[in-house]
């Protein structure tokens, strides 16, 4: 190892000064505080299915006897639910809070605020180990109030969780190459481990461990078996559960992820490169790094000689090839964007550094530039934040429809729920699949807030032939949120008025109980 010319050197970090610890403990408070209002809120909000869809599955892993490898949707049809998922260590642990505080959702959002605290702790940690402990608190303070970073760091959904486990794999792994000590060996294997577990996008974050391997042992990084090791225990868990999970997906008929799998890959003269290559830098100024953020940014990308942030650029590197493997995923998803909001988080931190200490302009407009783009970061942030709290009476209606639907259904009968179709979604890329091949959908609110199993069913392929169809395999109830539906489906209108009774018909919804078989009219009785 010895003459090695960019070798990582030995070293224990200081301890933390008491004014730099009690200023970090006041900002991750203040976070935490943040994140907190309004926990006790629907997740009628950001990414309502994907946020609904995970606390089905840690409801029903409560109700369900806690079997970890056969995570369970509601729009199961009249399947047993498991699903083809990511492996899904948070709503486990949702699931054994629940075992203890019963059936709350704010404990799975309070879960991912306090996964926020650890992350901002550690994220500190690694900066005062790159640079200093100034910069770990400026960074800190972007990384609480960035909008990305706020909303999905409150969200019910495992995205906080796979950050946090992507965060300490380049930690303890920058721990080990100065130190060398195999519990940080260890700890960054399977915390690299879970992450790709619960978003295999996530190896991305493989690339700067790469660099930081050949930094500490030049080439000769890859005739090391521990390095091989690591690999391996990251790699082959990932293999088996998603082995495990097309598995269960052929054998039940329900998946998170099929539609990826069938869209296929956009070739280069795709149209969708250019609608990413549109979204994307939107996304970035507007949720990311907010516009001054974006200045603070580039400030901080140019703050210092190109070879001193290598580390950093090999993390811009692995994060920018992630979104050339996997763009539909970067497309429509915003949360894939959480684990890079911690380089995010320490290159507006260097930009705001070198802009305090710039010699290129007075010390007292350096310090004025330096500070009016903080605050118009924070003033941003809570400016695009607000409306997310603002709870619109659509969602409190939705909320009412649940329970509307829970109190005229018995929990074993299987319901209806009719929703709009989407348009250009072929059918094929539905997610429930039933034994006798139909592909429907997989919505699931309604089923969550009504606290019932059953069949999500687009108004397409919404008969009254198929609804008997579905009767007859135990669906009771149909309902929709959506009653304009009837205005362009006169034959189920006329079938569900004359065979079934209408439990329950307002101004947002339409609720019939299906009590006896579903007959389609003839011409004559739908007339002209």
């Amino acid at each position: 190892m010895a003459g090695k010319p960019e070798q990582f050197h030995v070293r224990i970090l200081p301890p933390v000064s008491r004014r730099a610890g009690a200023l970090l403990i006041l900002v991750i408070l203040a976070g935490i505080l943040a994140r907190s209002y309004r926990i006790t809120d629907p997740l009628l909000e950001a990414h309502s299915l994907r946020q609904y869809d995970t606390a089905a599955i840690a409801r029903n892993y409560y109700e369900g006897g806690m079997k970890l490898l056969y995570p369970q949707v509601d729009w199961r049809g009249n399947s047993p639910g498991y699903v083809a998922s990511e492996f899904p260590i948070y709503c486990y642990a949702v699931a054994g809070m629940y075992r203890v505080w019963g059936v709350h959702e704010w404990l799975g959002r309070a879960l991912n605020i306090a996964l926020y605290g650890l992350s901002a702790l550690l994220l500190f940690q690694l900066t005062r180990r790159l640079f200093n402990e100034g910069l770990g608190l400026l960074t800190v303070f972007f990384y609480t109030i960035l909008p990305l970073s706020f909303l999905y760091t409150r969200t019910f959904q495992p995205d906080a969780l796979m950050s946090f486990f992507c965060l300490a794999a380049v930690y303890f792994f920058v721990s080990w190459t100065e130190t060398e000590h195999l519990p940080s060996f260890l700890l960054s294997a399977l915390a690299a481990s879970l992450a790709i577990l619960i978003k295999p996008p996530s190896a991305y974050f493989g690339v700067p461990l790469v660099f930081l391997a050949h930094r500490h042992f030049g080439w000769g990084f890859l005739r090391r078996p521990l390095l091989w090791l690591y690999a391996l225990a990251v790699i082959v868990p990932a293999l088996l559960w998603y082995r495990h999970a097309t598995n269960l997906w052929q054998e039940y008929g329900n998946s998170f992820f099929v539609v990826y799998l069938r869209l296929g890959y956009p070739g280069l003269s795709d149209p969708a490169w250019l609608g990413l290559a549109r979204r994307l830098p939107q996304r970035f100024v507007f949720e990311v790094f907010t516009p001054a953020g974006v200045l603070l940014g580039l400030a901080g990308l140019f703050s210092r000689p190109w070879k001193e942030n290598l580390f950093l650029h090999w993390w811009n590197a692995g994060f920018a090839v992630s979104i050339f493997i996997w763009p539909q995923g970067y497309w429509g998803h915003d949360y894939y964007q959480l684990p890079f909001i911690f380089a995010i988080a320490i290159w507006m931190a260097l930009g705001a550094k070198s802009m305090w200490d710039s010699r290129k302009m007075p010390k007292g407009a350096a310090v004025a530039a330096c500070t009016a783009l903080c605050a118009l970061v924070l003033g941003y942030s809570v400016w695009t934040l607000k409306n997310r709290f603002q709870g619109s009476d659509g969602n409190r209606i939705r909320v009412v429809f649940g329970e509307h639907v829970s109190r005229l259904t018995r929990p074993e009968e299987l319901v209806i729920f009719l929703y709009p179709t989407v348009p250009g979604v072929p059918r094929e890329f539905r997610q429930h699949r039933t034994t006798q091949g139909e592909y429907l959908s997989s919505v699931p609110e309604d089923f969550y807030l009504s606290h019932r199993k059953g069949f999500a069913v687009d108004e397409d392929v919404a008969t009254p032939q198929f609804v008997e169809t579905l009767r007859q395999r135990g669906a009771r109830c149909l309902a929709t949120y959506s009653p304009e539906i009837f205005a362009h489906n006169r034959a189920l209108e006329y079938a569900l008025a004359h065979s079934s009774l209408p439990s329950d018909i307002a101004p947002h919804w339409v609720i019939y109980r299906l009590s006896g078989p579903i007959e389609a009219p003839s011409a004559t009785q739908l007339g002209p």
